[in-house]
Parts: C-alpha cells; sequence; structure tokens
C-alpha cells in the first residue's frame, strides 16, 4: 500500500505577535502538524534578513509539533528591527515557508525605581502593594512578587505595577518580599525588601466606670498595641457616637440627660488601621431625676424637737446620703429601708431648748447618681403668756392646761399650733409653733 502526500505543513503562529520585542531570554514559539507524514525534525529552519535558512538555532522540536527559536540578540543593537522567516519540511519533501513578522531587538534589562512596602517597613491589613520600573526599549510588561513560596500577580500600567494584598491572610512576623519585574522581551530584574507583618488587635482598656452617672459623662478610653486607630465609638441602642482619638487615647463626652432614666449596655469598640476590630460591652445606669423627700411631721413639745419623713428614688436612694440639719447641725435620725433602697422611712428626734425665734430644718438626700434633693423648711417659736392665764391666775393656781388650734394662712403653707404648758406651779404660759414650708 502506497500513501501520497501532496500537502504542505500546517503552521499556527498563535503565540506570535508581529512588531513585538525579542532577547536571548524570549523564544518564538511555532507550532507544527503534517496529518499525513509527519514534520521532518532535521528540516525545520528560520532565518533572519536576507540570511539563508539555518536550522543550527532551532533549539528543539517538542513532541514533533513545536519549533524553539532562539538566537543571539546581543549581535544587535537594541531597538533594530528584524524580519524573520520559517521554513519547515515534511517527510517527503513538502514545505511550507513564511514571514513570522518584523521584530525588535531589546537586550536590557529593566530598572526597578522603586516599590512599596520600603525595606523595613511594617504593614498591615489589606495594603496596596506596588512597583515602578522603567524599561528603555520594550517597556515594562509584566510583575510579580513573591512572599515565601507565594506568588502574586499585578495589574501594569505603564510603568506601575499594583496588586491588593490582605497581610492577613499571614501570620504576623518578619517576611522578605521578592519582585519580579519583565519587560516586553523577557527581560528582567528582581528588587528584595525586608517586611514586618503585624495585625494585632486593638486592646481597649476601660477605666474605672461608675454604676451610676448623671448629667454629662466623659468617657476616657485607652488603646494599646497599635499605631493608629482609624475609628473608635460607643454603641448604645444601635446608634454608633463616634469618639475623638489622640494618640492612644480615644473620649467621649455622652449627656446622659438625652436618654431616659434606666440601665444601659454600652458597646466601646476600635477599628486600628488594619481594619481588625476589638469591642467591648459595660453596663451603667443613667439617672437624672431627683430623690424625692416627703415630710409627714413636724413638731416640738417639751424641749423636744422630732420629725418624720419619706425618701424615695426610682432607681435607688444613697442611705448615707439622707441627713436632716437643724440649724445647719446634723441630727441623729434613723432610717427603714422599706423597699430595696427605693423607699426608706426615716425620724429625726433631738432634745433641745429653744427660745422664741425662727429656725431653719433642712432635709437632703441623694441617689446613687449624685442627684441631690432638698427640702427646707422655716421653724417659728413665738411664747406668749395667754389672757386666759392672767385673768384666772389668781383663782387657778397651779393649775395647768392646753388648748389646741391649727389653720392654714393665704400666704404659703403655714401650720399654726398653739399649746397652752405648765410651768411649773404658779402659771402657764402659750407656745404658738410656726412652721414655714419653703420649697
Amino acid at each position: 500500500m502506497v500513501f501520497v502526500d501532496r500537502s504542505e505543513p500546517e503552521v499556527d503562529l498563535r503565540e506570535i505577535v508581529n512588531r513585538s520585542h525579542i532577547s536571548n531570554n524570549k523564544y518564538l514559539k511555532i507550532y507544527l502538524k503534517d496529518k499525513y507524514s509527519g514534520i521532518d525534525r532535521e528540516r525545520v529552519y528560520f532565518k533572519y534578513e536576507n540570511n539563508t535558512f539555518n536550522s543550527s538555532w532551532i533549539n528543539s522540536l517538542v513532541d514533533n509539533n513545536t519549533a524553539i527559536i532562539n538566537f543571539d540578540t546581543k549581535i544587535f543593537q537594541n531597538g533594530a528591527p528584524l524580519k524573520i522567516y520559517f521554513k519547515v519540511y515534511d517527510k517527503v519533501g513538502n514545505f511550507k515557508e513564511l514571514l513570522l513578522g518584523t521584530f525588535f531587538v531589546d537586550n536590557e534589562i529593566p530598572i526597578i525605581i522603586s516599590t512599596y512596602p520600603y525595606n523595613n517597613q511594617v504593614i498591615f491589613g489589606m495594603v496596596r502593594i506596588s512597583v515602578y520600573a522603567s524599561d528603555e526599549y520594550s517597556g515594562v510588561k509584566s510583575a510579580e512578587y513573591f512572599i515565601g513560596s507565594n506568588i502574586f500577580g499585578m495589574s501594569c500600567l505603564e510603568n506601575n505595577c499594583t496588586s491588593i494584598f490582605d497581610t492577613r491572610s499571614f501570620a504576623d512576623g518578619n517576611y522578605t518580599v521578592i519582585f519580579l519585574v519583565r519587560d516586553d522581551a523577557n527581560n528582567s530584574q528582581i528588587k528584595s525588601v525586608k517586611i514586618s507583618i503585624d495585625n494585632t488587635n486593638p486592646q481597649i482598656l476601660l477605666p474605672q466606670i461608675p454604676s451610676y452617672v448623671s448629667g454629662k459623662f466623659l468617657l476616657n478610653v485607652s488603646v494599646g498595641n497599635v499605631r493608629n486607630i482609624k475609628e473608635a465609638g460607643l454603641v448604645i441602642n444601635n446608634t454608633v457616637y463616634l469618639m475623638n482619638c489622640i494618640n492612644f487615647y480615644c473620649y467621649y463626652e455622652l449627656d446622659t440627660r438625652n436618654f431616659s432614666d434606666g440601665r444601659y449596655f454600652i458597646n466601646v469598640y476600635a477599628i486600628s488601621e488594619s481594619d481588625i476590630r476589638s469591642e467591648i460591652m459595660f453596663e451603667i445606669i443613667f439617672d437624672n431625676t431627683k430623690p424625692s423627700i416627703e415630710i409627714e411631721n413636724i413638731s416640738y413639745f417639751n424641749n423636744k424637737f422630732s420629725s418624720k419623713f419619706l425618701v424615695s428614688d426610682n432607681i435607688g436612694v444613697d442611705k448615707n446620703s439622707i441627713e436632716l440639719l437643724f440649724e445647719n447641725e446634723k441630727v441623729k435620725i434613723y432610717c427603714v429601708n422599706i423597699s430595696g433602697n427605693i423607699l426608706f422611712s426615716c425620724e429625726a428626734n433631738l432634745e433641745i431648748s429653744l427660745k422664741s425665734g425662727n429656725y431653719i430644718v433642712e432635709y437632703k438626700a441623694e441617689d446613687f447618681a449624685k442627684n441631690l434633693n432638698k427640702e427646707r423648711r422655716f421653724l417659728i417659736i413665738n411664747y406668749t403668756l395667754p389672757e386666759e392665764v392672767l385673768q384666772e391666775q389668781t383663782s387657778n393656781k397651779g393649775k395647768g392646761y392646753e388648748k389646741e388650734s391649727g389653720g392654714k394662712s393665704e400666704i404659703g403653707e403655714k401650720i399654726f399650733v398653739e399649746k397652752l404648758i405648765s410651768v411649773g406651779k404658779t402659771f402657764n404660759y402659750k407656745l404658738i409653733l410656726l412652721i414655714l414650708v419653703v420649697s
């Protein structure tokens, strides 16, 4: 049986780019095919310009279907154009000859001008890695960088190549970054820089936070272990309040009067430059309502002053703050906790001899948020001899008696109490006790 082959070999130039650049580092790869007799491996040639075809410059044939053309371009000047021709035979003498294209010589390696990060730099978070290079003849075509065994590609625009690198995919520590830049003729240049990756979480340190606050409250927060804070704030009821930060300290003045009295859970957060977020939560009670003081009774009788009063607060009363002052002197009081620091019943008794005159009685109480309430009363005492005593003095010697009456005046709330008090065995006299309520 005889096979006839009159077809020329097929030449595929899929990787050949006309008017591109060549160098000793850049091969011209040509794909060959002959479906009948096959490619004659000894008769694959190329030439440049008007030279004769030469097979010694054919580097190899891979799997009988790929020709690799490589020759010493350094014998040519940079930028010189070369027309390169190709010729291939099959095993029965059919051949294909064609012009591969015009190529320009570039024997110079690119120059790396700058990189980011630079040497001995600390990086964190998402970082834009970049390398800036120049190439006089063919121009920068591609770049990549290596960290350990990891290879990262870069996008190039003219002489600047960049890539976004997530440092959080690596453990904190010291690394070497190797940049590799290639020009269009596959000449390359490398440069290495040493870097440190540090993605330490911000550490939020709260000061001593009071359990109860009122009015304006300045919160100072220390944020350690990071160079700069990108953002810090408070979150209260899903609302964010941004803090001001200076160096390692962040602060916010919170006006608790903008909130209802009650218990709140506050989140304090900080975000580092590497976009790492840390949070800490604390509990606090806002209370801007003064405790209530209700005076049930004030009396002075037989040289004894006494008073009963109630102190209440919806959040809680500080029992130790409850005071009664008589003429600015503290009077010993006894308070009973009626309902879990919410309500106290208090009583004061004072043995004292009072002359006619005006006396100040003051009540004080604070809640746990230091809201202070004061109630003041004026005690007015007037001793007079009653006409009944004068008229009956001779007929009723030594016979003591009492008379009581009460009422309200039209100006303010005044309580009058008249008492005839037996003093000795000779006569009685009248004490007029006036309590003036001052709000």
